[in-house]
This record gives C-alpha cells, sequence and structure tokens, in this order.
C-alpha cells in the first residue's frame, strides 16, 4: 500500500476518531449542563408552586381572623345564644354577608355552637350539619386551622377554615369558612415557566386505594381518580408519603416520561407534584447532537480529502486544528483555528470554528431562555405583591396593608411613646344604595369616599386604607385625640358636602358616614387589637346613636 493510501487512512481515522471524541465530550458536557439548568429551573417552579399555594393559605387565616375578630359579631352572636330573637340572629347573618360579599376568596360561611352543630350557613349547605367529632371543630375551638372535608367521588375537595369565637375570655361557638376552590384552582392554572407540556398537580387520598387528581389538568379532564399502585402514580405517592424527591424519568397521567418534582402540603395533606415532559426538557440536546453528528460527517469527508491531496503537506496544519479542536472541547469556545487557505484543510478549521460559534449561540440562547423565565417569574412576583397591598375598587391599600402598617406604627410608637390613632368609618346605610341604586353606583360612592379619604389625610406616615365593605379606617402617628376626632369630622362634613344621592337613607338625601375615634400610647405586652377594638366600639355607638356624626372612644368610656 502506498505511502499516500497509508497517510489517508491514517488522516481519516485520526480525524474521526479526533472529533468523535470532541463532538462526544461536548455533546455529553453541554447535555448534562443543559440539563442541570433546566432542572434548577424546574425545581425553582416547584418552590414558587408551594409558595403561591401557601400565600393562599395564609391570606386565608387573615380573612377568617379578621371576620372572627369583629366584635359586633361576637356580641350579636352572644345575644343570641341568650335570647335566641330571630332579629338578632339576622344582624349576625347580615355581618357575614358583608365579609362574603367582600372577598373572592370565600365560597362559604357559616356558625358552629359550643356543642358542634352548625347554626347559620350563608349558602345553607352545611345547615344542621353536626361536627362534634370532626377537626374543623375540635381544633377551631382552640385556635384557628384548617381542614380537608372530601366531597366523596371523583368530586373535588373542599378546604375549610375554622376559628374559635371568644367574648370576654368565654368560648362562644366556632366560625367555619369555605374557600373558593375555583379561585385556588385559578392559581394553580398559572403555567407561566413550565414551557408547553409543564402542570402542577394536586392530589389527595381517597381513602380507597385511590388518588384524587383535583387541580385542573392541562392535558386531561380534571378532577381524575388514579389507581394508588399504578406506575402513573408514582411521583405522587412519593409526595404524599412526605417525600421532596426528583423523578428525571417517570410517566405521568398520560403514560408520557417527564421530570417531576414532589412536594407535600402538611396542612392539608395535599401531595403536589410540579413536572414537565422530558422530551421538551432535551429537545435542544437532541438538536444540538445532530448538529455535531452532521459537522462531524463533514469534517471526515474534508480530511479525507485533504488527506488524498496534500499529503505529508498536511500534518502540520491537523496537528494544528487537533490542538484547536481540544481547546474547545476543553471549554475555550471563542479560541479559533488559524486560517489555513482555501484548500480541504481551510474548510475543516473553518467548519470547526463554525461549530464553535453555534455552541457559543445555543450556549447564550440557553442563557437567554433562562434570564426570560426568571424576569417573567419576578413581573408575576411583583404583581402578585402589589395586587396583595392594593384594594382594586378604590385603590387605596387593602386590610392586609392595613395590618402589616397598623403593626409597624404600633412597634415605633410603643419604642418612642408618642400616641397613635386610628378612625374607623362606615358609609350609613350602604347596602340600600346598592340595593336601590344599583351595586355600580355603590362601586361609584365607594371610590368617591376612598378620594376624599386620600385628599383630608396628607403626612407621609399616615395611611388610608380600605377595611372591608363599606368600612375604612384612617391611621394617624403620633396624632392626639383631639386632632383625630378632628379630623374625623372633617371628613364627615366632606363627605356630606358632596351630596351624593341617597335616597333609601334614613339619615337624610345624601350619602353620609359615622366615624369612631380611638387614641393610645401603647404599652408592653398590648396588642394593635386593642386600639382596633376601641374605635370599632366608637364607630358601633356613633351608629347606634343616629349615624352621621364622630364619636371619640378616649371621650366616651
Amino acid at each position: 500500500m502506498s505511502i499516500r493510501y497509508k497517510i489517508f487512512f491514517l488522516l481519516t481515522l485520526g480525524a474521526v476518531a479526533i472529533l468523535g471524541a470532541i463532538a462526544s465530550v461536548y455533546f455529553y458536557y453541554s447535555q448534562a449542563a443543559i440539563k442541570k439548568e433546566m432542572m434548577k429551573h424546574l425545581d425553582a417552579m416547584a418552590n414558587v408552586q408551594y409558595e403561591r399555594v401557601s400565600e393562599v393559605i395564609d391570606h386565608s387565616y387573615e380573612m377568617l381572623r379578621l371576620i372572627s375578630s369583629r366584635t359586633q359579631l361576637r356580641v350579636l352572636l352572644n345575644a343570641y345564644q341568650e335570647d335566641g330573637a330571630p332579629e338578632t340572629f339576622a344582624q349576625v347573618k347580615k355581618i357575614m354577608g358583608d365579609a362574603l360579599k367582600g372577598s373572592h376568596y370565600i365560597d362559604d360561611l357559616f356558625l358552629i355552637d359550643t356543642d358542634g352543630r352548625v347554626m347559620g350557613c350563608m349558602s345553607g349547605k352545611w345547615r344542621g350539619k353536626s361536627f362534634a367529632d370532626d377537626p374543623l371543630f375540635l381544633s377551631g375551638r382552640e385556635r384557628s386551622s384548617v381542614s380537608l372535608v372530601q366531597s366523596g367521588g371523583n368530586r373535588p375537595p373542599s378546604i375549610l377554615f375554622s376559628a374559635p369565637l371568644l367574648l370576654e375570655g368565654n368560648f362562644i361557638g366556632v366560625i367555619a369558612m369555605q374557600v373558593n376552590m375555583d379561585y385556588f384552582q385559578k392559581v394553580l392554572s398559572d403555567y407561566t415557566g413550565l414551557g408547553r407540556t409543564g402542570e402542577v398537580l394536586m392530589a389527595i387520598e381517597n381513602g380507597g386505594g385511590e388518588l384524587l387528581f383535583f387541580t385542573p389538568l392541562r392535558f386531561g379532564r380534571s378532577p381524575v381518580l388514579v389507581d394508588r399502585n399504578s406506575p402513573n402514580a408514582v411521583p405522587m405517592q412519593n409526595a404524599l408519603m412526605q417525600r421532596e424527591l426528583v423523578f428525571d424519568d417517570v410517566p405521568d397521567y398520560r403514560g408520557e416520561q417527564v421530570i417531576a418534582y414532589t412536594r407535600y402540603f402538611r396542612d392539608l395533606g395535599i401531595g403536589i407534584v410540579v413536572k414537565i415532559d422530558k422530551a421538551e426538557l432535551l429537545a435542544t440536546q437532541e438538536a444540538m447532537g445532530r448538529f455535531i453528528l452532521y459537522a462531524l460527517l463533514v469534517m471526515v469527508l474534508i480530511a479525507g480529502a485533504a488527506a488524498i491531496i496534500l499529503s505529508r503537506m498536511i500534518t502540520q496544519p491537523v496537528i494544528d486544528i487537533t490542538q484547536s479542536a481540544m481547546r474547545i472541547s476543553d471549554g475555550a469556545f471563542r479560541h479559533r483555528a488559524r486560517d489555513l487557505g482555501k484548500n480541504e484543510l481551510g474548510q475543516l478549521a473553518r467548519a470547526l470554528n463554525l461549530m464553535a460559534d453555534r455552541l457559543i449561540e445555543a450556549n447564550a440562547n440557553l442563557e437567554l431562555r433562562v434570564k426570560e423565565k426568571t424576569f417573567d417569574l419576578q413581573i408575576a412576583n411583583e404583581k402578585l405583591e402589589q395586587m396583595a397591598q392594593i384594594d382594586g375598587l378604590t385603590g387605596i391599600a387593602n386590610r392586609r396593608k392595613f395590618d402589616d402598617h397598623l403593626h409597624e406604627e404600633w412597634q415605633r410608637c410603643m419604642r418612642t411613646q408618642i400616641p397613635l390613632s386610628v378612625i374607623m368609618i362606615d358609609i350609613d346605610f350602604f347596602k340600600a344604595v346598592n340595593d336601590t341604586m344599583g351595586h355600580q353606583k355603590g362601586d361609584d360612592y365607594l371610590q368617591a369616599i376612598a378620594a376624599i379619604l386620600k385628599e383630608s389625610v396628607h403626612r407621609s406616615g399616615d395611611l388610608v386604607a380600605r377595611y372591608g365593605g363599606e368600612e375604612f379606617v384612617v391611621v394617624l402617628e403620633n396624632t392626639s385625640a383631639v386632632f383625630a376626632e378632628t379630623l374625623a369630622e372633617t371628613i364627615r362634613k366632606t363627605v356630606l358636602e358632596r351630596r351624593l344621592e341617597h335616597s333609601a337613607s334614613e339619615v337624610g338625601p345624601y350619602v353620609t358616614v359615622s366615624a369612631g375615634v380611638a387614641t393610645h400610647i401603647p404599652g408592653r405586652g398590648e396588642e394593635p387589637a386593642l386600639l382596633i377594638e376601641a374605635a370599632d366600639s366608637a364607630l358601633y355607638r356613633a351608629k347606634r346613636e343616629g349615624r352621621n356624626r364622630v364619636v371619640n372612644g378616649n371621650r366616651h368610656t
């Protein structure tokens, strides 16, 4: 065999070996790197979904706490248990109805007496039912708690919260709240960051050897029952066994191979699985593999042609190309083979450089995609945070923002021993506005009252917030009782001067407000609820004494 053919075969075999090694090494490491980044992103999304569920649960706890803390509700319920007057219970249900109407989180509210039997239910669904031996009542009479009540069959469960009702330290019953499952599932239907095939699945055990997947399915109808021992239920089995695991190749409910992360929501006994099709995650690696394969075939052909034509002349250039390829395989993607002219070796060098360019471009595209997904997630979180602090109708602070601000001001005033004032404001006969003039007019009046409050309160440290329904609250830092009462009176007069028509009011032809004022210098061991209860009591006196007036709780004790 001539030397030419020997060199040809040697160079050809060498080129195949070298380029194959480079392609294999780079493909292996690039595939591992891309998969690692993708799995980190999926893990982050699992944590985000877990936090979303936690936020809904925490917000529901807060809503129930605010409802159960209403002094008027507890006073009227205690009065009804003593005298059994229907009109007293009608007032109790009105307060519950106002709370139910003011939030899209709540689906139902009901009261449980001290023996565990439902004594009043807004929807009628739970009327007469006994919860005497149910954790909803047993835990709810001691503290705020949450329970998952199964509906049977393949119907989704109900999430119920309960909290004790205490009046002057005496237990008078339990208030229970059912979460709106449509809103709960809407939160989990946000597939931002989960690509084309990602899903968030939630399930419980129905006690019959089956798992009930009750959240919306992206590729099927829900709810759906799956046998607990089915291979398609492996991730959810582990989630319900309180195991936080990663599965990188398991079938889902469709039988598609997926990568899945499991979480367990302990408060409700719910398993959470966040998953995405493995084929989607590996699409980038497969495309890169095809490119490297094609590039390898081209390079082998170029190397063979060069070996036949150039023989000895290609020895040094081949060494140069090999060294460049090794540097690229070691991660020096910006290294380029030197220009060897227009012959086959030059083409080989350019093909190698082109492969490096494509690898840089692929990595850049991956980084860009990760940044875009991260940015989308940040925007979503910012929107959620803003929604969580601003009342959507009036544009002023909502109840959650008010609670946070009041807590901060309470702590600051406790340290500096300066007075803190609160004005509780309620629109007189507001329900009659909705009944006679329509809910749109009621919304207009709520926005008008909010605008008056913002115009009346100017200091940066003060806060105007919607307390709930037709109630508003103003927090005034370092403000005396006299000044707070004066400001409340100014607000009352301004509302009256706006001459907002209210033909159904028993006070006059225009919209009026009642206000309760309370001022206190916080002391150690005291809670902000002390100030809220004082302002609420003052407001109650203002309404009882005829409405359209201001009552200063510090003057009427």
